[in-house]
């Protein structure tokens, strides 16, 4: 029932639109019809002239505002070439083009706008709804592990519930399967590599179904939003790490220079021995 959950909820979602559509189009065809009814009237209706039988033709489509307005909306959204073909062999030709204007300027264009209205409106009920978004997703999980298992029941040569990195790489080596691959932007040229980034590194051993599920569910597709900031957060952490490591190993640094300072200033005070001593340091040190 999920069509016809989505044809509901773009029904309740679009009735604002379908409100002013129908304004729109009743205040053009109101318009047009009021115009047309008191031409004809005045112009072949009320005219003597011409026969019984042809004014009551085309009274049947004109003769009332009523009338008018059904006929316009016949032209517009129905079979428009009768009262076409009526307005211009009993009444003037120039009706012909009037007729052709209007169904090309309403029946066309206003119509086709309208439509392309109610169909955003259903993308965006779709895009926006909680539910079919939530269906979707499902639907989409669904399929992806059918054929991640499929994919690991044919590279399963031995059956053991497993597929070892030769398997894989018997598998990945075949035209049809890296195209497949590719379609869900998984570059299948590295069979060694993709096997790699597909198997949990804190796991030993082959390959699994539910590691070949996961694996491609995180692998396919391009960088999202959530990853990239996950890799910022992770690179700012180790960058922070670096620092504090840094830092560390300055004050360490700047420490023992105080401490050598203190000894020579130490041995500056204790007469010529200890003079002896730090010119013999010294020497040591140039050396």
């Amino acid at each position: 029932f999920d069509s016809l959950y989505l044809m509901t909820t773009a029904l309740k979602g679009s009735a604002l639109i379908l409100t002013w559509a129908c304004v729109l189009l009743l205040v053009l065809q109101v318009l047009i019809a009021l115009l047309l009814n008191q031409v004809l009237y005045d112009a072949y209706l009320d005219e003597t002239s011409f026969s019984i039988e042809e004014r009551l033709e085309v009274f049947e489509y004109f003769g009332t505002f009523t009338r008018s307005m059904l006929s316009m909306f016949e032209i517009t959204l129905g079979n428009w070439p009768p009262v076409c073909r009526l307005l211009s062999e009993k009444v003037s030709e120039w009706f012909m083009l009037l007729c052709i204007l209007h169904k090309l300027v309403i029946g066309f264009a206003v119509v086709g706008v309208i439509n392309g209205v109610f169909i955003q409106e259903t993308f965006k009920v779709a895009s926006s709804d909680n539910q079919i978004m939530m269906r979707q997703k499902e639907r989409s999980s669904n399929l992806h592990e059918m054929k991640m298992r499929q994919l690991f029941l044919e590279a399963d040569n031995d059956g053991d519930g497993f597929v070892s990195a030769d398997e894989w790489r018997e598998l990945v080596s075949h035209p049809a399967v890296q195209l497949w691959l590719g379609s869900m932007d998984l570059d299948a040229a590295d069979a060694d590599g993709l096997y790699e980034l597909i198997h949990d590194l804190d796991q030993d051993g082959d390959l699994t179904m539910d590691e070949l599920i996961r694996g491609v569910a995180r692998l396919k597709g391009t960088a999202r939003s959530y990853d990239l900031q996950m890799l910022l957060r992770q690179v700012l952490a180790l960058t922070d790490s670096v620092d504090k490591l840094k830092r560390s190993v300055d004050r360490k640094s700047r420490g023992e220079s105080d401490q050598d300072e203190i000894e020579l200033n130490d041995t500056s005070d204790t007469g010529g021995e200890g003079r002896v001593a730090h010119l013999m340091k010294g020497a040591a040190w140039r050396r």
